[in-house]
């Protein structure tokens, strides 16, 4: 029987070192994340939670907008030859944004669709009351995102000890994963960080299936509930992870069918993932949520401040063209994604090639949303998801370089094995009949006897004596005399 150990307080503490170093790098020498305009809706979203009228709302949402605002530019100004004085050029920036968007309701448009695509991400907004009600409003947006960030942390450490690392490695893991764009856009105020933790939760429920883990219950239940919140946080989103999601679990389990291995964990990852597909789509059209034709227009019209146009997918079609060919330019000049990203799928195809079959399915997921929205200042947000493999994959190159994993031997091929191994309790072994193939036939076999018993052998033999045994025969000694010729 099995005797379930607690964990050693320093071994519960480690998963902690690398976000809480993280977070005080954040407090002492960062700087605030930026007050995007869209962070503007969600805190507007999160005042009239806490019971504030509209117009009070936006006015508290757009204050650290623009004081975010002054203050970029408070510091680009710092850097020129001939700085302004900082004070007051702060408090005039600051003043000319609350007098340009101050009176218009939104920073961008008020229009109803465009509206609506932000109204649809219900749990982003009151995840952050609890923040505005307890630090205040600004302070409350950075504090939402340094617990984002970390918990983003402690679920990486958690996926690649469940992948199969150890604790040093995994924390390796989490240094990567906030050293690259997804740390930086986990710690901004936007839906980005909570999207990230929802997809490393189901790459965590889906890692314990595919791998057979004991229990499945608690991995598909992750699984599952990393997909609602996906959901309620962007279902835009969600959509094609939970394609993703069926896809690379259904791709595995068929290689391990044809390999005789047992693939059930996989079809059970794949039919959750399904399901969770179905649902979503089903939710969309049922409670009529924005759809890519409105996305469309929005990108096409510039925030539907200009006609609607009547041919958005082949608009579409021709700004992917463009906006790849400068893509591929720009990596070509600057390759540190790509040798990245190849080095860390070899080392995932080595050493644990179920998570690189999966981190890579939901990497496609970042280039689908930019093909979506083929924008050269929207790519870095939306293709996020893009660094993936790169920071789950990295950790495993020093185990990579040693040598693949050697490839475990199936359950029931193992009790073949012992069944009719020799010895094995309940079986025989049989006989060898007819000459063995390295036996010589025309030289003859050796007669093996077996040794007297103590009465056939000579009295003389039986008697102990202080002269050699039987296994130490007596050594001849040579004679004094040289014998005569």
């Amino acid at each position: 029987m099995k005797v379930l150990r607690c964990p050693r307080p320093r071994d519960a503490l480690v998963p902690l070192l690398v976000p809480v170093v993280y977070v005080l790098l954040q407090l002492t020498v960062g700087t605030a994340p930026t007050v995007w305009p869209d962070t503007t809706r969600y805190a507007r979203a999160a005042e009239q939670h806490l019971g504030a009228g509209r117009a009070d709302a936006y006015a508290a949402a757009l204050a650290p907008f623009c004081a975010d605002r002054a203050e970029r530019a408070a510091r680009e100004a710092a850097l020129r030859p001939r700085p302004p004085e900082p004070v007051s050029f702060r408090a005039a920036r600051e003043a000319a944004c609350l007098r340009e968007h101050g009176r218009a309701g939104d920073v961008t448009t008020l229009d109803p669709r465009y509206q609506s695509v932000f109204e649809s991400r219900w749990a982003y907004p009151w995840t952050l009351v609890p923040f505005a009600a307890g630090f205040g409003l600004a302070d409350g947006l950075r504090a939402h995102g340094l617990v984002t960030a970390a918990g983003c942390a402690l679920l990486a450490f958690g996926l690649l000890r469940a992948a199969g690392l150890g604790r040093r490695a995994a924390c390796a893991g989490q240094v990567a994963l906030l050293a690259t764009p997804l740390g930086w856009w986990s710690l901004q105020p936007l839906t980005e960080g909570l999207v990230l933790a929802s997809v490393l939760a189901a790459l965590w429920g889906a890692v314990g299936l595919v791998r057979g883990r004991a229990g499945r219950l608690p991995y598909g239940l992750l699984l599952a509930g990393a997909l609602a919140g996906c959901f309620l946080v962007r279902y835009s989103t969600a959509l094609p992870l939970c394609a993703a999601l069926t896809a690379a679990p259904a791709a595995h389990g068929a290689a391990r069918v044809r390999t005789g291995r047992p693939a059930a964990g996989s079809w059970w990852a794949a039919g959750i993932a399904a399901a969770g597909l179905c649902l979503t789509a089903g939710a969309v059209s049922l409670l009529a949520l924005p759809t890519s034709e409105v996305t469309l227009q929005d990108t096409f019209t510039v925030h539907f401040t200009s006609a609607p146009v009547p041919d958005p997918w082949s608009r579409l079609w021709d700004l992917n063209s463009a906006f790849w060919h400068q893509w591929w330019a720009d990596q070509a000049a600057q390759p540190t994604y790509l040798a990245l990203t190849a080095t860390a799928a070899w080392s995932l195809h080595r050493r644990s090639p179920a998570l690189g079959l999966l981190t890579c399915a939901v990497a496609l997921v970042g280039f689908a949303q930019i093909a979506a929205h083929p924008l050269a200042g929207e790519s870095d947000r939306l293709g996020v998801l893009m660094w993936l493999p790169a920071a789950l994959g990295l950790p495993f190159l020093p185990a990579a370089l040693r040598g693949p994993r050697p490839v475990p031997v199936p359950h029931h091929r193992m009790e073949q094995r012992a069944a009719h191994a020799p010895g094995a309790r309940g079986t025989a072994r049989p006989a060898p009949t007819g000459p063995r193939p390295t036996d010589n036939p025309d030289r003859p076999r050796r007669r093996v006897t077996s040794p007297p018993s103590p009465a056939e052998r000579p009295a003389a033999e039986q008697t102990p004596g202080p002269g050699p045994t039987r296994e130490q025969p007596r050594r001849q000694t040579p004679s004094a005399t040289p014998p005569a010729t």
